[in-house]
């Protein structure tokens, strides 16, 4: 997981708050890796360098603010919001997927989640493309047609090859064919990008990451504990 150290400082006056957060963060290789025992795809313990985050209460400049483009799921109006970074061949993004559906059929209406992408490529070769084929699927089929094929690369990480991808893209009602051109174009790769930059750019260091209403969620994963913690978030009697 993380190993980082902070320092917070407030500075500037009216409501203005900037904090100088300096984070132990590995160096810029990226070098992942699967822990022993761990319940996520993480980054090894060296190398480690220094740096410097700014943050600020300006809603424009929040890297976990909803943008055009996120891919968000469930009512819009909701109270609680579950933002995940993951990864098409992760295990553990695949199993908070399956808590995530299991938490959609207790409590539908109580949350909306979104997903990023942020493909771990030096151990999961195929995430990247995985999550361009999504993007790809998006582009030609909307929001219904990414997530049947979110949902099946999740439901089938063995094949996340070319043709795996290009079946899924058939199931989730789109071309194929224009599915592999995007892929050989790397059309989307640059929306994929867009995702890992505001991974990094929120200290994410592996999948998944979650984050509740804007928080980093360290807890218990399963569906029952999550109702439990949308329930209290949203001031509701359990």
């Amino acid at each position: 997981m993380i190993r980082a150290t902070s320092n917070h400082e407030r500075v500037g006056g009216s409501g203005d708050v900037v904090y100088h957060t300096f984070v132990l963060w590995p160096a810029p290789s990226r070098h992942w890796h699967h822990e022993p025992g761990a319940d996520a795809c993480v980054a090894p313990s060296p190398p480690w360098t220094s740096i410097d985050i700014v943050m600020t209460n300006t809603p424009s400049s929040a890297p976990l603010e909803i943008v055009d483009g996120d891919h968000v799921r469930g009512n819009a109006d909701a109270p609680v919001t579950i933002l995940v970074y993951g990864d098409y061949q992760c295990p553990y993004t695949r199993a908070f997927e399956s808590e995530l559906a299991d938490l959609r059929q207790l409590d539908g209406s109580g949350f909306r989640s979104v997903f990023r992408h942020f493909p771990l490529r030096e151990i999961h070769p195929r995430a990247q493309r995985a999550a361009e084929a999504a993007e790809a699927v998006y582009a030609l089929g909307g929001s219904d047609a990414f997530w049947r094929m979110h949902d099946g690369l999740f439901g089938d990480q063995l094949h996340l090859d070319l043709p795996g991808l290009e079946r899924h893209a058939e199931g989730a009602g789109v071309d194929p064919l224009a599915v592999r051109a995007a892929l050989v174009d790397q059309r989307f790769a640059p929306r994929v990008e867009r995702d890992v930059c505001s991974g990094l750019a929120s200290v994410v260091g592996g999948t998944p990451s979650i984050f509740i209403d804007g928080e980093f969620y360290f807890g218990a994963r399963d569906a029952q504990t999550m109702r439990r913690l949308l329930t209290t978030k949203a001031g509701r009697v359990a």
